[in-house]
């Protein structure tokens, strides 16, 4: 599963707000080298989530609409894609009639909680450092790949050839012990 560009640029858009107490839309696009106009539907959709609170006049601008604390990477997401899901058999209901005996959907369950999990990390623990990724260890010297932010075979961080065997989160450096950005990876 990929992020959208929109998902993405409102991560980066709520993060560098975080950083303010308060904050043009001009100068957010600015900071973020993004286009204003879609920089103004992120924030107006952010906005109606309750995410960001939008001020007009002199003083205006775009500031949290709640503490960074609590508001998850999972929260930002979903309010401008909609809920995340592998597929639908981890929708409440089911959207799959196989769901019961299908082999592969504990295997989907588990890859999605593990997502989520990854994904309820607060604001203020990306902004603080502490979200819990960026001291992560591999559990073997298989090189990250590239283009895909796991491990070729061996796995990574109680992975199994990618697909998560446990609730910790995904490396963020390399074996060579280099920052890795998933989101930065195109």
């Amino acid at each position: 599963m990929e992020l959208t560009r929109q998902a993405d640029y409102a991560l980066r858009c709520v993060l560098e707000t975080a950083r303010h107490e308060r904050i043009s839309a001009k100068e957010l696009a600015n900071r973020q080298s993004l286009s204003p106009s879609f920089v103004g539907k992120i924030v107006s959709t952010l906005a109606r989530a309750g995410i960001l609170e939008t001020h007009r006049g002199a003083s205006g601008g775009v500031q949290l609409g709640r503490p960074a604390a609590t508001i998850s990477v999972l929260d930002v997401v979903e309010a401008v894609q909609g809920p995340i899901r592998l597929n639908r058999c981890v929708r409440t209901p089911p959207a799959c009639a196989l769901v019961e005996t299908c082999a592969l959907s504990p295997v989907i369950h588990a890859a999605q909680d593990a997502m989520v999990t990854a994904l309820s990390v607060s604001l203020e623990e990306v902004l603080d450092g502490a979200a819990g990724v960026a001291t992560s260890a591999h559990v073997d010297d298989t090189p990250v790949s590239p283009t895909r932010g796991t491990a070729h075979a061996g796995g990574v961080n109680g992975t199994a050839g990618g697909v998560a065997t446990s609730h910790s989160a995904p490396a963020t450096t390399s074996t060579s012990g280099q920052p890795y950005c998933p989101a930065a990876v195109r």
